[in-house]
């Protein structure tokens, strides 16, 4: 693709159809963009490893929210309500 690239913008300014001061402003736009971009395919890439680990956070979060709702309605300590699959025992 570089080489392409750096094909067409060299018969573009032998021809004089594009200014060259056009194509190196191009480039030095194009590259620093791209060099951003590459760690973001990675981190995709990877996201099916890190799955069970996101699913985590977000309960130790939405655990962390009930907590602080708890203690700013005084109700001091929460404790996460878990579901026992039906089964309820009596106290």
């Amino acid at each position: 693709m570089v080489v392409s690239m750096i094909y067409w913008a060299g018969q573009q300014a032998a021809d004089q159809r594009i200014a060259v001061t056009l194509i190196a402003a191009y480039v030095l736009v194009v590259f620093p963009v791209a060099d951003v971009f590459l760690p973001l395919s990675e981190a995709v890439e990877k996201l099916p490893q890190y799955r069970e680990s996101l699913y985590r956070l977000a309960a130790t979060g939405r655990l962390a929210g009930s907590h602080t709702a708890a203690q700013a309605c005084g109700g001091g300590a929460a404790r996460p309500e878990l579901s026992d699959g039906g089964a309820s025992s009596s106290r």
